[in-house]
């Protein structure tokens, strides 16, 4: 009987030690929970105040470990309700390995670095759309950023991205509008429709986001080009119908005086075997009749007298004083 006592305390003894020296083990590599689950397991087995001694220092590693767990999540998860996503994940892959045993801290790690890449995503987009806009291209700038709402979301980021995008655009449109709109009546006003419907076309793509009054003044000088242009076109075809209709009339007068004088342009005198006004000999054309001599004109008129000059006007009385 005493032998079995004695082998039997000594395998008590052996398991207890063994116990222990895991135990220590896994203390010593961080593994706090694992340390006391084979404790708490030995114990119930086999109860000793050396193993009671090591499991009480294994709950205390345990209870500590959580505590630095939990106040390295807490501050990164303050950093990402900041939008600090990048500074959290640095903050959380610079704690101890072991805090990847914790549940809790390797979920935050993952969410940190997912806001982060969103964040990034987003940050890109947004300075796309800014160089856009620097350009005066809106319409790009406001796609881009359409766009990235649609991939990640109505962020913070893209809600005053868009704000910042429609702010700016407004104020572009009212002073590219403010001037088109003058140089549009001045343009008016010198008759040059044509330059005034270009000036306003010129800023068509700021008509939405220009106010309710720059709007309506944009459309209303919109009309008022063409229909000036149009009239400058009915004038000058008037004009030139006016102008071919004077050099008719005054080629048709030009005509008529001449017949009214009769002072006609100069005829080439016909050869003299057609002018039946010049006598030619018989020999030359044979059994041709010799025509009949024309009476020699009489001597030429005298010239006309000029008109009397009108007799100067009577000088009045001179009158005594």
């Amino acid at each position: 009987q005493f032998a079995r006592d004695e082998a039997a305390s000594q395998a008590k003894r052996r398991t207890i030690e063994a116990a222990a020296e895991e135990a220590q083990k896994l203390i010593s590599e961080g593994e706090y929970e694992r340390a006391v689950q084979l404790l708490e397991a030995t114990m119930k087995q086999t109860p000793d105040e050396e193993l009671r001694v090591v499991l009480t220092e294994a709950r205390r590693h345990v209870e500590e470990f959580s505590r630095k767990v939990d106040a390295a999540v807490g501050k990164a998860q303050r950093m990402l309700d900041a939008r600090r996503g990048e500074d959290a994940v640095k903050f959380l892959e610079s704690q101890p390995k072991t805090f990847a045993r914790a549940t809790q801290f390797t979920a935050l790690l993952e969410k940190a670095r997912a806001e982060f890449d969103l964040a990034k995503g987003v940050a890109g987009a947004i300075e796309k759309a800014k160089e856009a806009a620097a350009k005066g291209d809106f319409a790009n700038a406001m796609k881009i950023t359409e766009a990235c709402k649609k991939t990640y979301g109505e962020t913070p980021e893209v809600k005053q991205a868009l704000l910042d995008l429609e702010t700016k655009r407004q104020a572009v449109a009212r002073t590219g509008m403010e001037k088109a709109i003058r140089d549009a009546r001045t343009l008016l006003l010198s008759r040059q429709y044509r330059s005034a419907l270009q000036s306003l076309e010129a800023v068509a793509g700021l008509v939405t986001a220009a106010p309710a009054d720059l709007r309506t003044q944009y459309e209303s000088l919109k009309k008022d080009a063409p229909a000036g242009a149009s009239r400058q076109k009915k004038e000058a075809e008037l004009g030139k119908t006016i102008v071919a209709g004077s050099a008719d009339m005054s080629q048709t007068v030009v005509a008529g005086s001449f017949e009214s004088s009769g002072s006609m342009p100069a005829v080439p005198a016909p050869p003299p075997h057609l002018d039946k006004t010049v006598a030619v000999p018989a020999g030359r054309r044979p059994g041709a009749p010799v025509p009949t001599p024309r009476p020699a004109a009489g001597p030429p008129a005298p010239p006309r007298a000029p008109p009397a000059a009108p007799a100067p006007p009577e000088k009045p009385p001179a009158q005594l004083h």
